[in-house]
């Protein structure tokens, strides 16, 4: 399965069927879905998030150009 041939355009369809939606965009990791949701969302100028998670979630927010501002988690819930 790669990019835009027959196997991922099939999948697209039968997701898109399954979940009832109109428009749906495979990714080929969770950084780049991160970074298209940003962008989906017109995302800019600072988020909170925590530095207790997989790099991608900072890294994600810097390459989009959105400042990531860091908080500390409870230790009892590990939420922030």
């Amino acid at each position: 399965m790669t990019n835009h041939g027959p196997l991922a355009k099939e999948l697209t369809e039968r997701l898109k069927d399954y979940l009832g939606v109109r428009h749906i965009i495979l990714t080929n990791n969770g950084t780049l879905a991160l970074q298209v949701a940003y962008r989906a969302l017109g995302l800019s100028g600072s988020a909170v998030t925590t530095p207790f998670s997989f790099v991608a979630t900072s890294s994600s927010l810097k390459w989009e150009g959105i400042r990531p501002i860091f908080a500390d988690i409870d230790p009892a819930t590990w939420n922030i």
